[in-house]
């Protein structure tokens, strides 16, 4: 146990002395939500570089096709909502006209 508990403090699990007054298994949930968060705020940074670089070459490669307004995209608008089959086909029609695609096909 010292030795997990060692290895949770390297990998930065906040309160690590917690786990010695745990049981083994409150303290492997906590454990895995720790390493659960850790993979979404990893998922969420390479997502993020990735949009980085998208938008970079779009405006090296294609400055016609940069977005006009930036942060458009991910203005927070309140929790999501569902959508009808139609209204999701206008929302991606209407992105794909602001990213400046020709045409969209009803696939």
């Amino acid at each position: 146990m010292a030795a997990l508990i060692d290895g949770a403090a390297r990998q930065g699990f906040p309160g690590a002395d917690r786990l010695w007054g745990m049981g083994l298994r409150q303290a492997r949930q906590e454990l895995e939500a720790f390493a659960a968060r850790r993979r979404a705020e990893t998922e969420r940074d390479e997502r993020t570089a990735w949009m980085a670089g998208y938008y970079a070459a779009i405006a090296i490669h294609a400055p016609r096709r940069y977005p006009r307004r930036s942060g458009t995209a991910f203005r927070f608008s309140g929790p999501p909502r569902l959508m009808s089959e139609a209204q999701m086909k206008d929302a991606l029609a209407a992105l794909a006209a602001a990213m400046g695609e020709a045409d969209c096909d009803d696939a």
